[in-house]
């Protein structure tokens, strides 16, 4: 556990392969590099910005390209994996959009950042936190992990718990 609480057990998990859907997605807003950013954390800041709209425009290729060769996770889940779930994902939904609240962001100056957020997935355009109510929206804590690798952010390895619409307040 590091000095800002990761990997602490949070309560309501849920079903493992319907959150590994959303695992992914969630991957997918995080690394890439994010333009005219100065600092280390301005770079991951954009790039969470900019992915966000990537997957509301349903940019596979974008999203695949966006985490790093050698991912990993606790289940045992690579690069590949991920890949042909995101696929599936896709190809089952039509629309989908992408809410992703930071709650803790942390940058070694080695190259390498651990995020902790709340990612809310709908099937309808999610205004805002005021409109998750209305939504039948998935929630997520996610711990990501992302090094910087030839200066392009990439997530190595996540975890991920369900959360609850009280825990994004």
């Amino acid at each position: 556990m590091t000095a800002l609480g990761f990997g602490q057990p949070r309560p309501h998990r849920d079903d493992p392969a319907r959150l590994v859907v959303l695992l992914y997605l969630a991957l997918a807003i995080v690394p890439g590099c994010g333009g005219a950013a100065t600092t280390p954390e301005e770079e991951v800041r954009a790039v969470l910005a900019s992915a966000e709209a990537a997957v509301d425009a349903h940019d596979l290729r974008a999203l695949k390209d966006l985490v790093a060769p050698d991912y990993h996770d606790a289940a045992g889940r690579d690069k590949a994996a991920l890949e042909s779930i995101l696929t599936f994902h896709f190809l089952r939904n039509s629309s989908l959009h992408v809410l992703v609240r930071v709650r803790e962001l942390e940058v070694d100056p080695k190259g390498s950042a651990q995020v902790e957020a709340i990612v809310a997935t709908a099937g309808s355009p999610i205004s805002g936190l005021e409109a998750l109510a209305d939504l039948d929206a998935d929630l997520l804590w996610v711990d990501l992990g992302l090094a910087r690798r030839e200066g392009e952010w990439a997530v190595t390895h996540a975890t991920w718990e369900r959360a609850r619409l009280e825990d994004l307040l």
